[in-house]
């Protein structure tokens, strides 16, 4: 049996959702660490 496309779209909205979720962690990582970066680097 089938899942009914309701069910279908309420998972691929949760996975869209947590992709969302992940890449905004990433974004969140990189911006952290390029700030790191520019702190050990000392300050001009």
């Amino acid at each position: 049996m089938r899942p009914s496309p309701y069910e279908e779209q309420q998972a691929a909205d949760a996975l869209a959702a947590k992709r969302i979720a992940e890449a905004k962690a990433a974004a969140k990582a990189a911006e952290a660490a390029q700030k790191a970066r520019k702190t050990a680097g000392g300050h001009k």
